[in-house]
């Protein structure tokens, strides 16, 4: 775009920072994503399916580049610009696990048990159904048919107690 490389470095003191500013984008522009597919207008159970293959395919897609910076400048993930960045994410990831929250208790209506879990409006049990998500491409590298198909049963389980 005739632009050099150096002028990157006018708006970024180094790569990490930039890394770390691509990261905060790209994480806004998923948690976006994420709350567009909670309020479409689809049964409650194609919506969390949605949202979690849309979680899983985008982590899986992007995990080793994380993974490797992330190991790579320890100072600077865990540092200041680290800990604004995670405060960020944990504002985002509480607002996304709320919402979802409220789509898995208005669906399980009737069913007492699953009310019970899922009342507290702290989004708890969103916040562990998201996480279990994102972990599995790490924990389980290169198995994506394998983890698309266990996500499709951990929603049919969820679901199968209404």
């Amino acid at each position: 775009a005739g632009t050099g490389v150096g002028n990157i470095y006018n708006y970024y003191e180094n790569k990490p920072k930039l890394f770390m500013e691509v990261g905060r984008n790209w994480r806004k522009r998923l948690v976006k994503d994420l709350e567009s597919i909670l309020a479409e207008d689809l049964p409650a159970r194609v919506r969390v399916t949605k949202l979690l293959i849309a979680l899983y395919e985008n982590v899986e897609r992007w995990s080793g580049i994380w993974m490797e910076f992330m190991m790579k400048n320890q100072k600077v993930v865990f540092g200041k610009l680290g800990a604004e960045i995670k405060e960020e994410n944990e504002r985002e990831e509480e607002k996304l696990a709320r919402q979802l929250q409220l789509v898995l208790y208005d669906a399980m209506k009737g069913n007492k048990r699953a009310q019970n879990i899922l009342q507290a409006d702290d989004g708890r049990f969103a916040t562990l159904m998201l996480m279990s998500i994102f972990m599995l491409p790490s924990r389980y590298p290169g198995q994506p048919e394998a983890n698309l198909k266990f996500i499709h049963r951990y929603v049919d389980f969820f679901f199968s107690a209404n």
